[in-house]
């Protein structure tokens, strides 16, 4: 299989939409607002991201911490509700780049080079 590699890259309102889709804890405690600042969080072995929120209305900021795995599914099914393809046979991993959440997918040998 050829080497590929994708990057899929989300607004703060897609990823708003797309944690606010799932039944998780972290969907659930996700504060009021918009979302205007996203962070990578590394505890020990352990990602996770802290997402600011602000409520425009009540000009109140607020902030909540997203496991990585919870933030992943989110996205993926994000990705399956509105066509877009995930290929199975891949390595996936979240990343922030320019305050964007990015999802990455490594195929084929960039796979193995990825892990």
């Amino acid at each position: 299989m050829p080497d590929k590699f994708r990057r899929l890259t989300f607004s703060q309102a897609e990823l708003k939409q797309a944690l606010e889709a799932q039944p998780t804890a972290a969907a659930k405690r996700l504060p009021a607002g918009d979302i205007t600042g996203i962070s990578s969080v590394r505890e020990g072995n352990e990602f996770s991201f802290e997402v600011q929120v602000f409520d425009f209305g009540k000009q109140k900021e607020g902030k909540v911490e997203i496991d990585e795995s919870a933030a992943m599914e989110a996205l993926a099914v994000h990705c399956r509700a509105n066509g877009v393809p995930l290929p199975r046979d891949s390595k996936k991993s979240l990343r922030v780049v320019d305050q964007k959440r990015c999802l990455d997918i490594f195929m084929g040998q960039a796979m193995e080079v990825s892990q």
